[in-house]
């Protein structure tokens, strides 16, 4: 650390190192010196304020320790594909600007239930835990109106995880706040079927019919959820699908996606396939093998040629 630690935190700076085989130095200075010296900063005086602050700083040493918080300088920032960003945005960018506006006594069930949610959704997926922190970021003024959960729940029904109805009616949805194009996880068809190999896609609602190559026979998942959910069979004979050109497009509520041969996705709003409507770069894949794809308006679903796997990727504007 760039200054003496008074008592209080040494002992935790201590117990930390002791504890964790993983623990870094340089990212824990980091850590303190861009999340701690800001929030304690701008925490005004009270009767918990200092115990509210050590409680914070040993949480900021435990997600160092176990390597949910990993960064040392600001270059994670204009790294997208950096994979754990919920920690560091939830630190840095959340907690310095948020915790100070709430009343005393939601200071500490507020910076629990933000470890909580990483802690959870974080290990489940990183790209949904990036989504999540990104929402939260976004929406300062949710958190201290409606609490952390509410606005969770908003980006977690975004992105097809939760049920909309889970995220109540107090909140409109953020999915036109916040950009997102990242892996969220994938389906591995073998699992149900040795001998299934994914030819055509099909979305409906939270629901994606995977058609296999060579047999009348889909195998419909749930994406509810934080990992798809096989939920049925259906003898169903695969849609055609046409020779590829420039583009393979899949029509949602919020337009056209389409993955060019470039592996560039865009989305088309407002139009149908070779509408006019306004385009807009989401991000980009690998094209290789790329054979069908189908999306919903937060979920990209991607089947590629022999392969036993279907990719999900979360995407929104």
């Amino acid at each position: 650390m760039a200054e003496p630690l008074d008592a209080r935190l040494a002992d935790a700076l201590d117990d930390a190192r002791r504890t964790y085989a993983a623990f870094r130095p340089e990212v824990a200075a980091y850590l303190h010196e861009r999340g701690y010296v800001p929030t304690a900063a701008a925490l005004p005086p009270s009767d918990d304020r200092e115990g509210l602050l050590t409680h914070l700083f040993r949480l900021h040493l435990e997600t160092v320790g176990t390597r949910m918080f990993g960064v040392s300088t600001d270059a994670w920032r204009d790294n997208p594909a950096y994979p754990d960003r919920y920690f560091p945005t939830v630190w840095l960018d959340v907690v310095p600007k948020v915790l100070h506006r709430l009343p005393p006594e939601r200071r500490l069930p507020t910076l629990a239930a933000l470890f909580n949610l990483g802690e959870n959704i974080g290990f489940a997926a990183r790209a949904m835990g990036a989504s999540v922190a990104a929402a939260l970021a976004h929406d300062l003024d949710a958190i201290v109106e409606e609490g952390v959960e509410i606005v969770a729940l908003g980006a977690l029904a975004d992105l097809g995880v939760v049920p909309r109805e889970a995220a109540g009616s107090r909140r409109a949805s953020t999915k036109t706040q916040v950009t997102r194009f990242a892996p969220l996880t994938s389906i591995s068809t073998a699992e149900a079927d040795p001998l299934f190999v994914p030819f055509a896609l099909s979305m409906e609602g939270a629901t994606c019919l995977v058609f296999d190559w060579t047999r009348p026979l889909a195998l419909a998942y749930s994406l509810v959820g934080t990992a798809p959910q096989l939920i049925g069979r259906k003898s169903l004979p695969a849609p055609k699908v046409a020779a590829r050109g420039l583009a393979i497009e899949a029509k949602t509520d919020a337009g056209m996606i389409a993955v060019g041969l470039d592996g560039v996705v865009t989305l088309t709003e407002g139009a149908g396939a070779g509408g006019m409507g306004e385009r807009r770069r989401l991000g980009a894949i690998d094209p290789r093998g790329v054979v069908a794809i189908a999306a919903s308006s937060s979920v990209l679903a991607v089947a590629r040629r022999f392969s036993q796997r279907v990719e999900l990727i979360a995407i929104g504007s």
